[in-house]
């Protein structure tokens, strides 16, 4: 069989994977994920006083924004929001910062497939 576009062979091959930590130094944690030629940075700030008192909570909120650069996926990027702030809000005892913003800010510096996974895996990555 033929080899795909990018080099990997069509039985099954993984895109190779690269993780740096700690990367944005003004983040509380950061980290850049590559998988193949798709390319996501990730920056956590927090936990951080909300800047609407109407959304204090007795544990804290999670907030995700992504950045793409890219118009016409406002839809498809609103449901990958939805999905990362709910497995986030799952794996953070968020009891622990009452009345607190927990913000990730996912940028998307290039995309070529297994996006979505990839934006998973960054928010893991970036020392939530």
């Amino acid at each position: 069989m033929g080899k795909r576009a990018d080099g990997r062979g069509s039985e099954g091959a993984l895109r190779p994977l690269t993780c740096e930590l700690s990367c944005l130094h003004r983040a509380d944690g950061s980290a850049l994920w590559k998988s193949g030629s798709t390319h996501v940075m990730a920056a956590v700030y927090g936990p951080l006083a909300p800047q609407n008192m109407t959304k204090e909570k007795e544990h804290s909120i999670v907030s995700i924004l992504i950045k793409s650069g890219k118009t016409g996926q406002a839809t498809l990027e609103s449901e990958w929001v939805e999905f990362l702030a709910n497995v986030l809000s799952s794996c953070i005892d968020r009891s622990m910062y009452p009345r607190t913003v927990v913000e990730v800010v996912l940028q998307i510096i290039q995309a070529d497939g297994s996006l979505l996974s990839c934006l998973l895996h960054e928010i893991g990555r970036a020392h939530v």
